[in-house]
């Protein structure tokens, strides 16, 4: 049997952790408090999906929404009908009795609630898998962790009625749990795992299968490895393991899609021709689509809160660079600092999926879909960990350049929060708390800083592993750093 990932306590890097979720937590409220609720047609239209759930039924498109609240807006059409109940099946028993009994401010703000304690989830499932993917690098943890919980749309779909977070944390998952297998082989609790998982993911967003075809493959790859005795074996055996996850999830999410091409003849149930009909949105080739600067200003526009700076100067000084830097700081730490020989399959899955990821979002524009950063959520894990990796892996500067980093991304999320307090309220906008987002801003910032802080005092590599690990009721003797993770 083999034995389990572990690493030695290390009090800083779980003070930082939980700076980290304090931080996410607190900025996600101050948002939520500080945006109208129902201020976009998405939010409103995500309330009535959860509101319809409750009371027993699945919206379709065309029958537009049935909730009325005095404030906001809301769309005629309803078009988060194509998107799995899950998320909504969640947020039902909060919404639906509030509705009746306190009105629609109140269970807005509830939904919201759920919502930031699923942002605040989403963070902690990023740190862990990045744990899975690189282990015993407690620094570049907790640096990913401080990356995302700066993300300006992981923080706005936690502020807001948004299922993108929640989706996003099932597909971390499964990255995470699959690179645990390539590190120490499938067991029947990882196969639950992944089924599990899956299901969840492919019942909460369509999107999550290309995550969720990556991973299965790496599955079945895994059993490369080893010489060729028994290769076979072992191909046909994870052949099977992925087969069977592949059949769990099929069985408890076909339904859904089947359903969305009874309804729309797609099974994402995606209405492409009413956005280029009613919306404006126009038809793109691939090509025009690559080649187009803007529409990857768009897609990685991670951090643009505010609008203290350019939003292309901002994309390039705050992802680009640091992307490209990460890749680099990532090659030579890894030289410098080998763990063991269990980096490259995790590496490959993680880079594989961001690709994947990346080609469906542009297949989506091609339809006249939008390019938005926030579809980037799936694949938060190796973005933000190679961008982390750019800032925090630096020598002797790390810790700086992560500091600066985070003064940027928070003064922008400041300068956007001014804006929000200080502006007139609308006709039919609905009331927000300006003190109580100032106020609980500020305890984000003072967990930013302290996360920032921890990151400086946490080393970039653990202590070696223990000479035993313990795996189930024995101890086995594991020299192996690749089988010592950072969780």
């Amino acid at each position: 049997m083999r034995p389990s990932p572990t690493l030695p306590a290390d009090p800083r890097l779980a003070r930082g952790v939980v700076a980290v979720l304090l931080a996410t937590a607190a900025s996600a409220t101050a948002v939520a408090l500080a945006t109208p609720l129902f201020s976009s047609a998405d939010e409103a239209v995500h309330f009535d999906h959860a509101y319809q759930v409750w009371r027993g039924t699945l919206p379709v498109f065309e029958d537009g929404a049935v909730v009325d609240p005095p404030f906001g807006f809301v769309a005629p059409w309803q078009w988060t009908a194509q998107h799995p109940p899950l998320y909504y099946a969640l947020l039902a028993p909060v919404v639906g009795p509030v509705t009746g009994a306190a009105g629609y401010l109140l269970a807005g703000y509830g939904a919201r609630a759920l919502n930031v304690g699923i942002a605040v989830l989403l963070v902690a499932a990023v740190m862990w898998a990045t744990a899975q993917v690189l282990p015993r690098r407690p620094r570049l943890v907790l640096a990913t962790g401080v990356v995302a919980a700066s993300s300006t749309w992981l923080m706005r779909t936690g502020a807001e009625i948004y299922n993108d977070n929640f989706a996003a944390l099932w597909a971390t998952a499964l990255l995470g749990v699959t690179a645990r297998v390539l590190r120490l082989g499938m067991t029947p609790g990882r196969t639950a795992a992944l089924a599990a998982v899956g299901s969840a993911g492919m019942l909460s967003r369509a999107a999550v299968a290309t995550v969720l075809a990556a991973c299965l493959i790496a599955v079945v790859l895994s059993a490369l490895p080893g010489g060729r005795r028994g290769r076979w074996t072992r191909l046909l055996r994870s052949a099977g393991w992925a087969t069977g996850i592949g059949a769990t999830v099929l069985a408890a999410a076909l339904w859904f899609y089947v359903r969305n091409y009874r309804l729309t003849g797609r099974f994402t149930g995606g209405q492409p021709e009413w956005g280029q009909e009613v919306m404006g949105r126009t038809e793109r080739s691939l090509a025009e689509l690559v080649t187009d600067p803007a529409g990857w200003v768009r897609l990685g526009k991670l951090f643009g809160h505010g609008r203290a700076f350019d939003a292309e100067l901002l994309t390039v000084a705050t992802v680009v660079l640091p992307l490209l830097v990460g890749v680099v700081v990532l090659v030579r730490r890894r030289r410098e600092h080998p763990p063991g020989r269990g980096d490259a399959g995790p590496l490959a899955l993680v880079g594989a999926t961001t690709a994947l990821v990346v080609l469906q979002q542009l297949l989506y524009a091609t339809e006249g879909g939008q390019l938005h950063a926030r579809y980037l959520l799936p694949v938060a894990v190796p973005v933000f960990l190679v961008l982390a990796a750019g800032l925090a892996g630096l020598p002797r500067v790390g810790a700086a350049a992560l500091a600066v980093w985070a003064l940027v991304v928070q003064g922008q999320l400041g300068t956007w929060m001014v804006a929000a307090v200080t502006r007139v309220p609308e006709p039919g906008d609905a009331p927000t708390f300006p003190v109580a987002a100032v106020a609980v801003l500020l305890l984000g910032y003072v967990a930013v800083t302290f996360a920032v802080l921890s990151v400086r005092a946490t080393p970039w590599v653990a202590p070696g592993p223990p000479r035993h690990v313990r795996a189930g009721r024995s101890a086995l003797p594991s020299r192996s750093p690749e089988r010592v993770l950072a969780t």
